[in-house]
C-alpha cells in the first residue's frame, strides 16, 4: 500500500494541486464591474462584487454553495444590509433622495465564527465607479418588490450560488483581460486584504476586519 499511499501525497503537495488564487485589483474590479454591463443582471453583479471585494468576505459569507443550501439563519438576506448616513440609518424607498455614507453589512456565519456569533462589516462610500455602497444602494432600490428575508443576491427571482458566482468572476476577469482560470471567489478578498496591507493597515486591523483568528493565514 506504500506506493499509492505514497503517490497521493506527491499529488497533493504539486504546485498545480495549489488552489491559491489572483487577488483582485481595485483597478480590475473597476473593469469586472464595467463589464458587468452587458449581462442580465448588472445591478446585482456590482453589488456583489463590490461588497465582497471591499467587505474582504469569504464566498461563503455572500452566497450559499447550493440554492437548496440556503438557509436565512446562515446566509445573507437583505435586512442583512443597513444603509446610514452619518449617524442616522436610511433605508431604500421609491424617490429618495439619500446618499448614503456608508453601510453596515452582518455576517452571520463564517469559518471562524462556526457559533454564528455575528460581526458587522462597515464599508464606506468613496466616490469610486467601484463604490460598493453605491452599488449596493442603487441594486437594492432597483429590488424594492424583494422582502426583507429574501435571499440578498438573486437573480431571475432564483438564489445565487458560489457556483453562479465562479462563472461570473471568470468571465468578467476574462472580458477585462485577466487569465480566467487564475481568478476565484476567493480573490475578493485576497485582493481586499492585500488593497488594506498597501494602504499601511497594521496586520492587527487586517485580522479584524477580515476575521481572522490566525496570523500565518493573513501572511
Amino acid at each position: 500500500g506504500a506506493p499509492p499511499a505514497l503517490l497521493h501525497e506527491l499529488a497533493k503537495s504539486l504546485p498545480k494541486s495549489n488552489c491559491q488564487k489572483t487577488g483582485i485589483t481595485v483597478e480590475l474590479l473597476r473593469s469586472m464591474m464595467q463589464s458587468t454591463v452587458t449581462t442580465t443582471h448588472p445591478l446585482m453583479w456590482r453589488a456583489l462584487f463590490g461588497l465582497a471585494w471591499y467587505g474582504v468576505l469569504r464566498p461563503c459569507e455572500c452566497v450559499p454553495k447550493t440554492a437548496n443550501a440556503f438557509n436565512a439563519a446562515r446566509h445573507p438576506t437583505r435586512a442583512n444590509i443597513t444603509f446610514y448616513v452619518h449617524d442616522r440609518v436610511v433605508r431604500p424607498h421609491a424617490g429618495t433622495t439619500h446618499t448614503p455614507t456608508h453601510m453596515v453589512f452582518t455576517v452571520k456565519q463564517s469559518k471562524t465564527d462556526q457559533e454564528r456569533l455575528t460581526q458587522d462589516v462597515i464599508i464606506g462610500a468613496n466616490g469610486d465607479v467601484s463604490c460598493a455602497v453605491q452599488a449596493m444602494w442603487v441594486y437594492m432600490l432597483a429590488t424594492l418588490h424583494e422582502p426583507p428575508t429574501a435571499p440578498l443576491f438573486t437573480a431571475h427571482g432564483a438564489v445565487v450560488t458560489y457556483s453562479h458566482m465562479l462563472a461570473a468572476v471568470k468571465q468578467h476577469a476574462k472580458a477585462a483581460g485577466c487569465i480566467p482560470h487564475d481568478y476565484g471567489g476567493h480573490s475578493f478578498r485576497i485582493g481586499g486584504s492585500q488593497a488594506l496591507a498597501a494602504a499601511g493597515r497594521l496586520i492587527t486591523y487586517i485580522m479584524s476586519y477580515g476575521r481572522w483568528r490566525c496570523t500565518d493565514s493573513v501572511l
